[in-house]
């Protein structure tokens, strides 16, 4: 028996921050995008049962191996200040700002898929 499997997982994480400015309450709201943006991960396993005879006795064997290797992927060049501000506002007057997503370069909007579906004939 043997596997192989190999799962390159992308990623798109901006985490929205408050950094506040003063006593009163001024902040600023950013996003945090510094992440790892994808992860590999190769794994393997292969396992080999049987018997066999030497010399006049039977012997049952098992001989087996399993191991992953795993990467991380860095972000290239880090966004400036500028690229991950959303907005400044006060605890006394929050702001409502725009979907954190909506501002990434790299969004892919999410994926969709339907079951095949088999007939017979």
């Amino acid at each position: 028996m043997a596997g192989l499997l190999n799962q390159d997982a992308r990623r798109d994480i901006n985490t929205p921050g408050e950094h506040i400015r003063s006593a009163a309450g001024d902040y600023v709201s950013s996003l945090a995008n510094g992440f790892a943006p994808r992860f590999m991960i190769t794994s393997d396993m292969a396992y080999l049962n049987g018997t066999f005879n030497a010399l006049g006795v039977a012997h049952d064997l098992t001989i087996g191996t399993a191991g992953y290797k795993s990467r991380s992927y860095a972000v290239r060049t880090a966004a400036t200040p500028a690229s991950v501000l959303l907005g400044s506002a006060t605890i006394d007057a929050p702001q409502i700002f725009p979907d954190a997503c909506e501002r990434t370069a790299e969004h892919r909007g999410p994926a969709s898929s339907r079951p095949s579906s088999f007939s017979k004939a």
